[in-house]
């Protein structure tokens, strides 16, 4: 509906990406929320604008996950690119006692991965295992191929297991024993 001119499934659509969207690029390409907001705000204007290009055989967070990414890589190259600063994993709330620590144990791990991988590595390991996606998925937003995003998910679980401290256990578990979906 949103590709022939509603606003109003346009704006649920800008109302359920905009926080994955948030955490995708505050954790891979803007080290201040205030740069990932307006990152976030060009992917949703170029969006409506390109809502004609979309194509219903890949899924539409595919599309906007990838539009954010190359935006982010033009924002980075504009000169504002920083580095990234690592928050808590999307997911369920955990109870009010346990909350700070889980959220500062899981701070430190997104940032030793942050620090342990590259930029690209990193993409496809959060696109895989904080967002969901399929190995094709992933392939399209990074412009690669199914089988290349494997084999850097197989490299980057390796490199992962070697990290000393990993202190999020479920993390660090499903990142070594998740299967990627195709």
């Amino acid at each position: 509906m949103a590709q022939r001119g509603s606003m109003a499934c346009f704006e649920e659509l800008v109302r359920r990406y905009q926080v994955p969207l948030m955490g995708f690029l505050t954790r891979r390409f803007c080290a201040n929320p205030h740069d990932a907001e307006d990152v976030i705000q060009e992917v949703f204007f170029k969006a409506y604008r390109h809502l004609h290009r979309y194509s219903q055989r890949w899924k539409f967070k595919t599309w906007i996950f990838t539009l954010a990414h190359r935006e982010s890589i033009s924002h980075g190259r504009k000169g504002r690119k920083t580095a990234a600063m690592p928050q808590d994993l999307p997911g369920r709330v955990p109870p009010p006692d346990t909350m700070l620590s889980r959220k500062e144990a899981s701070e430190q791990l997104w940032a030793q991965v942050r620090t342990a991988l590259s930029d690209k590595q990193f993409t496809v390991v959060w696109l895989c295992y904080a967002e969901g996606l399929s190995l094709t998925e992933i392939a399209v937003i990074t412009g690669g191929t199914t089988i290349s995003v494997a084999v850097m998910l197989h490299r980057c679980r390796g490199r992962l297991q070697t990290l000393a401290d990993l202190s999020d256990e479920s993390l660090a578990r499903r990142v070594r024993e998740r299967p990627p979906a195709l």
